[in-house]
């Protein structure tokens, strides 16, 4: 197990919001991450998808621009999220769904 993985898993222990999305272009799901920042001023959080793994994420620009992940869409990413230590509180859509 990595560094990044022990400490994912420490934070996830703590309860770190998992929001799943499809994009509505027909794209993948992806999962953002609303309590996690992932640039220095907050503006944007962290995101994970098959494809990209992590990046950095507008929150609200990314819900407007998809829909909620039903539970079957999103399990395939949150069996991936969880091999590598991400998952604690995965909701379907979030928050602005």
């Amino acid at each position: 197990m990595t560094d990044n993985q022990q400490d994912n898993q420490q934070d996830n222990q703590q309860g770190i919001p998992v929001v799943l999305r499809v994009w509505r272009d027909g794209g993948g799901v992806f999962a953002l991450f609303p309590t996690l920042p992932s640039d220095e001023y907050g503006r944007y959080c962290d995101a994970y998808a098959h494809v990209a793994q992590h990046s950095g994420a507008d929150y609200w620009g990314c819900v407007r621009a998809s829909r909620p992940a039903t539970a079957a869409e999103g399990a395939p990413l949150v069996r991936e999220l969880e091999r590598i230590g991400q998952t604690k509180e995965t909701k379907c859509g979030g928050m602005g769904g």
